[in-house]
């Protein structure tokens, strides 16, 4: 494990450090494992590797500021099986100088971050909302299911549903959140350092920094949370899980919603499901309730994603 030599923030308030990008020739995956041991991130990278095939990976600690570089070789064990065999290897100069740079811009961007905002909802008259910091004591914590730091929450005042399906929702909850001050000096230097890995996640997350954002309606009501990363590059928030009001984690994918019970404690909050689960429905396959039983005043739902039948021309004229 290397430990990472810290750039002083002044050289980044000042400009003077750019991050190095590496060629793609050298391209190594990075991967982010908070508060670990050498051994916990051998584990995050043999855990990576049951899904992706990637030569070459470095694992940042950002808590420690340390990394360790793998290479991957493919080797048969003693029962006959193909395995991975991680090596231990050094970071390059300009890797080094990337994580450098992805570390202390993180750094100064959490020391620039309310531990808890509350957004207000846009003025009847047009005006722009605003934020109102809160005295409450949320400090980052780790979480090894994840890898990632958790820090403070905010609250917003729209549907979860909407929130995950209208990228301008997103984009105006960033914008609102981090302003236009120093911190897009910040995600510029993140920018720049993160394009020379490559980042195997399925939404751009690369600086294992996560968020949570609390729904509520008119009357603060929860509708629902949604945890969220940081993308510097698309100047967004990227959603990496969400619940609804009666705590059903939303499908991101229609894998996730066959065969899969949903619980509802009013015709309006199936609806709303409903309607956001239209979209994973096409010409030829319905996404709907196939079963459903009552549990006391919860309503609970087994959801299927099924093929259509196309109603012929004999079908039609039987049916008049």
């Amino acid at each position: 494990m290397q430990i990472i030599k810290p750039l002083t923030l002044s050289l980044l308030a000042t400009g003077l450090f750019s991050a190095v990008n590496v060629s793609a020739a050298t391209e190594t995956t990075l991967l982010t494992c908070n508060g670990c041991s050498p051994t916990q991130m051998e584990a995050v990278t043999q855990h990576h590797l049951r899904t992706h095939k990637d030569e070459v990976i470095a694992v940042v600690d950002y808590q420690n500021e340390q990394a360790s570089k793998f290479q991957v070789n493919q080797v048969t064990n003693k029962y006959g099986k193909t395995v991975n065999e991680l090596m231990t290897v050094d970071l390059t100069a300009e890797e080094s100088d990337n994580i450098n740079a992805i570390i202390e811009a993180r750094k100064a961007l959490v020391a620039l971050m309310p531990e808890s905002v509350v957004v207000t909802p846009e003025a009847t008259d047009g005006t722009k909302s605003h934020f109102h910091a809160h005295m409450l004591t949320t400090k980052p914590s780790f979480n090894f299911d994840y890898q990632y730091l958790y820090y403070g929450s905010f609250t917003q005042q729209v549907n979860v549903y909407d929130f995950m399906q209208a990228s301008y929702l997103r984009n105006k909850a960033y914008h609102e959140y981090f302003g236009d001050n120093y911190t897009t000096y910040l995600f510029s230097t993140l920018s720049k350092a993160l394009i020379s890995f490559k980042l195997p996640y399925d939404i751009y997350d690369g600086i294992g920094l996560h968020m949570n954002i609390q729904f509520e309606n008119a009357n603060h009501e929860s509708t629902g949370s949604a945890q969220v990363a940081i993308d510097p590059k698309k100047e967004t928030f990227n959603v990496i899980s969400a619940s609804d009001a009666d705590k059903n984690t939303i499908p991101v994918k229609k894998e996730e919603i066959a065969g899969q019970m949903f619980a509802f404690t009013s015709n309006d909050n199936k609806a709303a499901f409903d309607s956001y689960i239209e979209q994973f429905s096409s010409a030829t396959e319905k996404c709907q309730s196939v079963n459903n039983r009552q549990l006391g005043e919860v309503s609970l739902h087994t959801y299927q994603c099924s093929e259509t039948k196309a109603e012929t021309a004999t079908e039609t004229a039987s049916a008049k």
